[in-house]
């Protein structure tokens, strides 16, 4: 199942009153598969942990994201670092709040490949 960082988005973690909506709940303790970009939690070109951001516009350099724009991710065994190129990580999604480490939402990894994106279509008239 591919996991997209808009239904991530749809949680409003800010209102403590607000829970996960439902939707995101059933992914909970699922196997999933999120695009985004990596940002190391350590040193090295092989990482083991890293936050899974949507988006360049929000590392080092910009602002910094809400909860709800970000997963930490905890892979079973050190990958390459991609720094500037999309990935997709696969692995089983976890709501797991905790706002005082950091994160709410966790995926322990188990994959990550170079995502491919669209490209366009040699004849896009045409099709």
């Amino acid at each position: 199942m591919i996991l997209r960082f808009s239904s991530l988005g749809a949680w409003d973690f800010g209102n403590k009153k607000c829970a996960p909506p439902a939707p995101l709940q059933q992914v909970s303790g699922q196997v999933v598969q999120i695009m985004g970009f990596m940002y190391p939690l350590e040193e090295g070109q092989s990482v083991k942990n890293f936050c899974l951001l949507r988006s360049t516009q929000t590392c080092c350099y910009g602002p910094k994201p809400q909860f709800n724009q970000y997963v930490l991710v905890e892979m079973d065994k050190p990958v390459k670092l991609e720094k500037t190129k999309p990935v997709a990580i696969t692995g089983t999604f976890f709501i797991d709040p905790k706002p005082e480490e950091g994160y709410i939402y966790r995926l322990e990894g188990t994959k990550v490949e170079t995502a491919v994106l669209d490209s366009p279509e040699n004849n896009a008239p045409a099709s």
